[in-house]
């Protein structure tokens, strides 16, 4: 949404769902992130536009571990840039391709043993901890 001249307000939504290989005998099966930001959109108007933005991100993770029938589940929350070069057709609608990358805190990690039900919460050292996320999209771009 423009808020005044070349700045903007945004919102991404990424989700994910696989049985990729982690660390340790974990597995990812899902992933959800957003970021909330504002950006400074160059050459806007003109067919070919270049985004930079920078925003809170927030995101939630589950992953399992097959030997200790383990499912952790990780929320955490951040920051992130947006970087997207896009072609508009029209003043309202185009096409682009961005380059989302998060750096996160968690915030909680919950585990449940699928085997005998028993749940718990770790507490979280935040001092040591850091994640990130790094998504390259392709997409549909609508202007408000």
């Amino acid at each position: 949404v423009n808020l005044f001249g070349n700045v903007s307000a945004y919102v991404t939504t990424m989700f994910s769902s696989n049985q990729s290989f982690f660390t340790k005998g974990f597995f990812a099966e899902s992933s959800k992130d957003a970021q909330i930001g504002l950006s400074y959109t160059f050459n806007r108007g003109g067919g070919l536009e270049f985004l930079l933005g920078a925003g809170f991100a927030i995101s939630n993770a589950r992953f399992s571990q097959e030997a200790k029938k383990t499912v952790m589940t990780y929320t955490n929350i951040g920051g992130g840039a947006n970087v997207s070069l896009a072609y508009m057709f029209t003043n309202f609608f185009g096409i682009y391709i961005a380059d989302i990358y998060n750096i996160y805190w968690p915030i909680s990690q919950k585990y449940v043993n699928v085997e005998n039900g028993n749940e718990g919460e770790t507490k979280i050292t935040l001092k040591y901890t850091l994640t990130g996320s790094n998504a390259v999209v392709l997409g549909v771009k609508f202007r408000l």
